[in-house]
């Protein structure tokens, strides 16, 4: 859990893929980890993810669902890897309690993430603008 946290802390932010691979092996080498394992968190794996009796899970993160949770969608959402990444890191902070800040271009799918998980979760959304 801590090689995860500590991925998303120091090798998420890095542009290049190359260098987010170098940065990832460098804190597995740190904590014992083999790299084969560590290359499980790289992007081109895509998280997983369930709809569970009690909440729902993505990737390592579970959060639990309201009461007043639709199941159905009423909009469609391609679970792609991209997308869930970001959406397990979204789920992480949320699951913590802490702020998240989503920066990006118009049109990239920041607010369409975050109604997504509300969704999914039957939670009302809150966006500060």
């Amino acid at each position: 859990v801590f090689v995860v946290q500590a991925v998303d802390i120091f090798a998420a932010s890095s542009a290049s893929c190359v260098n987010r691979l170098i940065i990832m092996k460098e804190i597995a080498k740190i904590w014992g980890v083999s790299a084969l394992e560590i290359e499980t968190l790289h992007p081109r794996h895509k998280p997983s993810v369930q709809e569970l009796p009690s909440g729902f899970q993505i990737g390592r993160i579970t959060l639990n669902w309201s009461r007043n949770v639709v199941h159905n969608q009423t909009r469609p959402f391609v679970d792609i890897p991209s997308s869930l990444h970001i959406l397990e890191k979204i789920a992480c902070s949320v699951k913590h309690n802490e702020p998240v800040l989503l920066v990006g271009e118009t049109g990239t799918g920041k607010t369409t993430l975050v109604q997504n998980l509300a969704r999914r979760l039957g939670q009302p959304l809150t966006v500060l603008v």
